[in-house]
């Protein structure tokens, strides 16, 4: 819980300073809910019974959204630096890492139950919302 509200705490600052409270809150909503189904879809086609709905596939949707508008658009100054982009990118590989065995065994004391769906979702869905006004504007 306390680091998916450190990322939050770092990630936010600089799409809310950038982009506005009203544009921020749109983009966490959007973001949780797009996460969350993704990891609805998964338990629906595994058949499991699961509860979640942290913040995490938030987190991975805001640092999306950031890593795109750091490497593909310009124009609003986006920053996030290489040690960061390393040790996200390294916990979603231990937490995708957790769910196939062998390392399964070995990671379950360290990772522990993950959402990974939501994860992968909100990472997907950040990325492409910070992504699609690139394409309109290429279209223009």
């Amino acid at each position: 819980f306390r680091s998916n509200m450190f990322c939050l705490y770092s990630f936010a600052g600089a799409i809310e300073d950038r982009r506005g409270g009203l544009y921020f809150l749109g983009l966490v909503l959007a973001l949780a809910v797009i996460s969350n189904l993704g990891q609805a879809v998964e338990a629906n086609i595994r058949q499991q019974v699961q509860t979640f709905g942290g913040m995490s596939g938030v987190d991975y949707g805001l640092f999306g959204y950031l890593f795109i508008k750091s490497r593909f658009d310009g124009r609003e100054r986006y920053c996030i630096s290489s040690s960061t982009t390393f040790i996200v990118m390294l916990w979603f590989a231990l937490c995708i890492l957790s769910d196939i065995p062998p390392f399964s065994a070995m990671l379950a004391n360290t990772v522990g139950s993950i959402a990974n769906s939501a994860h992968v979702a909100g990472l997907l869905a950040g990325g492409a919302i910070a992504y699609a006004p690139l394409l309109l504007r290429r279209a223009a």
